[in-house]
């Protein structure tokens, strides 16, 4: 478990269930019938959430996806949190943060509904524990994001956020917080024994085998035994599949991935390849998540084959301990949020039930309403 490959196999990251990045299925929506364009209408069209409505109406949809104007007498008797104004129409009419808060809702309020329950179980098993994250501790949990990056601020922000469609604020809150949150959670259940220590030895220091490494989809699947056949005995072949692989940071380096070593995190890989001789090609090797791994030995590694008096040799020790447990908390942490996951048994009512026809057809029909399209 030491020393793990760079790259992660799709669905095994630890906080992946935490913080997700935002799906690409409103974009999608929005290409097929106009691009920017949908966009507005589909603002329009999905006016507040059916699944709510029908949570607290029976069923049945609103009569009017519009809402009433908000006056200032319409204000009275509502929480006095919702009638803090955020701006004014016509110099009087106020638009308050509950109708900012409805309208929001109605368009992300089913993709950020999941982060939201993540934050507040995570805050407050935290509160619990008297575990606080400081601003201070968040900006230096940044800071290491970017070195380990290797990225500056500017590039990070233009680029790396401005490409998933996050801000900077929002790192921050749904990936550092959360992560600094778990971390502090978790440290104190996570152990390292003398046997994950001498173990830890033997990944670091001891044999390895150099691989190139080809990662087919779920998808391909059906192919496996093909492209197996063809690259068996073709070292062309085998490049041109690996620079193809599902896993982009396997396909950037065509297929080159860290050397495979000894109590490898999955024992079939690490089996089939201390198997291979030089150039040789492995079986397909079906993965838990779907994929399929297909190995070519480049070279056999020679590493240290004495055994550490760790008691005696204290840097060692202390340098083991700590990638051993740096490597066990990510899988600590997935199981502890599991848990607080199923306790917290969340009952979720809000849910986007249109389907992709739905939203084409209605924005279709504003499209012609509007004499934006031919009817």
């Amino acid at each position: 478990m030491l020393k793990r490959l760079r790259f992660r196999w799709p669905g095994r990251a630890a906080l992946g269930r935490l913080v997700r990045w935002p799906g690409r299925e409103a974009r999608v929506k929005m290409v097929w019938v106009g691009g920017v364009l949908l966009a507005g209408v589909l603002a329009f069209f999905l006016g507040r959430s059916d699944a709510l409505s029908q949570q607290t109406s029976g069923g049945q949809r609103p009569a009017s996806l519009a809402g009433p104007q908000a006056h200032p007498a319409s204000l009275q008797g509502q929480n006095p949190n919702d009638q803090r104004v955020v701006a004014y129409l016509y110099g009087n009419i106020p638009v308050t943060r509950e109708e900012l808060g409805e309208y929001l809702i109605a368009r992300f309020g089913a993709t950020r509904l999941e982060f939201l329950l993540n934050r507040k179980i995570i805050d407050m098993a935290c509160a619990q524990r008297g575990i606080v994250i400081s601003d201070a501790e968040i900006e230096a949990q940044y800071q290491a994001d970017l070195k380990g990056f290797k990225v500056s601020h500017e590039q990070f922000v233009n680029t790396l956020l401005k490409r998933r469609g996050q801000s900077l604020f929002e790192w921050k809150e749904d990936n550092i917080r959360p992560r600094l949150q778990m971390n502090r959670f978790c440290r104190d259940n996570v152990t390292v024994t003398d046997d994950d220590l001498l173990k830890g030895f033997q990944a670091k220091y001891g044999d390895k085998v150099q691989c190139k490494m080809i990662v087919l989809s779920p998808q391909q699947a059906p192919m496996k035994d093909k492209i197996w056949q063809e690259v068996e005995k073709n070292d062309e072949a085998f490049d041109k599949w690996a620079s193809q692989s599902c896993i982009p940071e396997v396909a950037s380096q065509h297929g080159m991935v860290p050397p495979i070593h000894r109590h490898f995190p999955d024992k079939r890989i690490e089996v089939e390849a201390f198997k291979l001789q030089p150039g040789g090609v492995s079986p397909v090797i079906g993965m838990q998540d779907g994929t399929t791994v297909i190995l070519k030995c480049l070279q056999h590694i020679q590493g240290d084959s004495k055994t550490p008096d760790l008691a005696k040799d204290g840097a060692l020790r202390k340098q083991l301990y700590d990638e051993i447990f740096e490597a066990k908390l990510p899988t600590e942490i997935q199981r502890v949020f599991q848990l607080l996951r199923q306790q917290a048994d969340p009952r979720i009512f809000l849910r986007n039930e249109l389907s992709d026809q739905d939203v084409v057809r209605g924005a279709e029909s504003h499209l012609k309403a509007a004499g934006m399209l031919p009817r």
